[in-house]
């Protein structure tokens, strides 16, 4: 039954951040910067000239995750309390309230003048009251006078803020005002490979740099006798390849644009590329070692997903499924400085309502919890070291099992922005650093693509009705229908020949005229 509403909620989830992402936010206009990682120095306050005092949070959580009890947040609470006790001689209150009740739950607290530090905006999520703006993403708040210009505060006391609202289109008003700081995900197409650690004895390097590396991976252990089962979809070999080559589909089109061409080619007219990849699979197929199931399973020698699936608290419970294999397994980011395609969405904010009599602290807090020390987020993400997790000698974070829950704070995911969780690393990732490299990076896309990547995200919601009727023509099979088709001696032929048919010049020429500068 977990494991159900476990798919369930992810695939309502990745529905939902698709839709928002490609209807609302991405990334726009980021200002050039260099190719170094995106760094901030934190410098503390000093604790001793600040007042003692209380920050009060109010955070919502999900239930259909199996929440971990109420102790259980009270004791992540009280240890969080302690280390902002520490560093800036304040205390944290939160108050946990399911999703469902949270709107209605904050309105109550402003009206009756409850004075909470922090709150957490969810555009749309809830209702369609607090829908996004085109113009101003946190309008709808402004408007109801619930939350506070901190325009000059954020810069004094969570400068890196400042840094994070600029990354999302719409996040200022229209006259250049901070109202909330929006939590931002870094999203890129990045494949991580778990591998059996005896799987990894017949492969002779350390990193998967992109798909070559994968099927050698793959055939060397085929040479060596192993009674493999690999668990990887067509399409992310195929995306891995893609991304080897540099370059990039286009919505669900099959239509590819060519990173150092800059130009677009149909998939099935590149150089062997689709070829390639249906024959390798095939192979892997007739040879009875491919499949590809969710979730991970004890047979699975070598497991694929999405690589942030393997990291973020966004994706429910699944870090502690892993968790389970973390002894016998090693992850591996495919395809390593490649993954270099990205955009920047967020579907939260941080805001300090106008009851707050903690501005000042309240920012402060977000500037800690967000700073290079990990251990805060360790606590939100994980909770109480030596209780819910453990440390490794190497720095790394070993979850604990839990009988009874999967373990995991999911509420306190909405206070952390990407390059605070993408400090943490696990026990079995094999290069960590690889990834880190890859989240933090702060390549400017559109300089290098001669491209718009908020347009490349958004391709699909903004292509009119008449246009997108062409895209069944281009689609590839999958699941039961690409097992049917590749039993079949002739499948790799005839899917290729499938998509030449579908062809459409009407589909393409609106693709290159939308995409086009």
């Amino acid at each position: 039954m977990k494991k159900i509403i476990q798919k369930i909620f992810l695939f309502f989830m990745a529905a939902f951040m698709l839709l928002y992402s490609s209807s609302c936010q991405s990334n726009n206009g980021n200002p050039e910067q260099s190719v170094e990682m995106f760094t901030h120095e934190y410098v503390p306050p000093v604790k001793e000239q600040l007042d003692l005092t209380d920050v009060k949070i109010l955070l919502p959580y999900y239930s259909i995750n199996q929440y971990p009890s109420v102790y259980k947040l009270n004791q992540c609470s009280m240890e969080l309390s302690a280390q902002a006790l520490d560093f800036l001689n304040c205390t944290v209150t939160i108050d946990h309230i399911n999703i469902s009740d949270y709107t209605e739950h904050f309105e109550k607290a402003i009206h009756s003048g409850i004075p909470y530090d922090i709150v957490i905006l969810q555009p749309s999520q809830i209702n369609k009251e607090y829908a996004c703006d085109v113009e101003f993403l946190y309008k709808p708040w402004v408007d109801k006078g619930f939350i506070k210009d901190i325009t000059e505060d954020v810069g004094k006391f969570f400068s890196k803020g400042v840094i994070y609202t600029d990354l999302i289109k719409n996040a200022k008003s229209p006259e250049g005002r901070i109202y909330a700081i929006p939590k931002i995900t870094k999203v890129m197409i990045a494949y991580g490979a778990l591998c059996r650690n005896e799987v990894l004895q017949n492969y002779d390097k350390k990193e998967i740099n992109g798909y070559t590396d994968f099927i050698r991976l793959i055939d060397e252990n085929i040479r060596a006798g192993v009674d493999l089962n690999v668990n990887v979809t067509l399409s992310q070999l195929l995306n891995m390849n893609l991304n080897e080559h540099l370059m990039l589909s286009i919505s669900s089109s099959n239509i590819l644009y060519d990173r150092l061409d800059k130009k677009f080619v149909y998939l099935e007219d590149t150089d062997n590329i689709l070829e390639t990849v249906l024959g390798q699979y095939k192979k892997y197929f007739d040879m009875g070692i491919i499949e590809s199931s969710y979730p991970l399973q004890q047979k699975d020698y070598i497991y694929v997903n999405d690589y942030i699936a393997f990291k973020y608290k966004g994706h429910i419970g699944i870090q502690e499924e892993y968790a389970r294999f973390s002894d016998a397994y090693s992850l591996f980011l495919v395809g390593g400085e490649n993954n270099s395609f990205y955009y920047n969405q967020s579907t939260s904010a941080v805001a300090i309502p106008v009851t707050s009599q903690e501005t000042e602290r309240a920012l402060m807090l977000l500037s800690l919890l967000n700073s290079d020390n990990s251990m805060y987020a360790d606590t939100l993400l994980f909770g109480v070291e030596d209780k819910d997790y453990t440390k490794t000698e190497d720095n790394k974070i070993l979850l604990k099992e839990l009988p009874d829950s999967y373990g995991f704070l999911y509420w306190g995911d909405y206070l952390l922005n990407f390059d605070s969780i993408a400090s943490t690393a696990f026990s079995y990732e094999a290069n960590s650093d690889a990834w880190r490299y890859c989240i933090l990076n702060a390549r400017d896309q559109d300089a290098i693509l001669g491209l718009s990547v908020e347009k490349v995200w958004g391709t699909y919601g903004n292509m009119p009705d008449e246009i997108k009727k062409h895209l069944s023509g281009r689609v590839i099979p999958v699941y039961k229908e690409l097992n049917k088709i590749m039993a079949q001696e002739d499948a790799v032929e005839s899917i290729i020949q499938n998509l030449k048919a579908g062809q459409n010049e009407e589909l393409y020429n609106w693709i290159v005229d939308y995409l086009s500068p």
